[in-house]
């Protein structure tokens, strides 16, 4: 068994959040207080369970796309896409 290699298990992405949260969200209350609540209500139940290695940028588009679609105002949209 001297050729089997190690088991590569990622971080799933929320754990990559969390510990965003912990370590680098940024001091200011008011982008903690605007940030804290995307990541708890949409982004971590979404996809939280994930292994970072399966989070693709075009399923995170397609996913935004839906969000985006719910929101009445184009300016909050438009400030959602920026922050991100």
């Amino acid at each position: 068994m001297a050729n089997q290699q190690p088991s590569f298990n990622p971080a799933s992405f929320g754990q990559i959040i969390e510990q965003y949260l912990a370590d680098e969200l940024p001091g200011r209350v008011s982008t903690r207080t605007f940030y804290r609540p995307w990541f708890r209500n949409h982004i971590t139940p979404q996809w939280g369970g994930f292994a970072i290695t399966q989070v693709r940028p075009l399923e995170v588009q397609r996913w935004l796309n839906t969000l985006l679609l719910k929101k009445k105002s184009p300016a909050v949209n438009g400030h959602f896409l920026d922050t991100c």
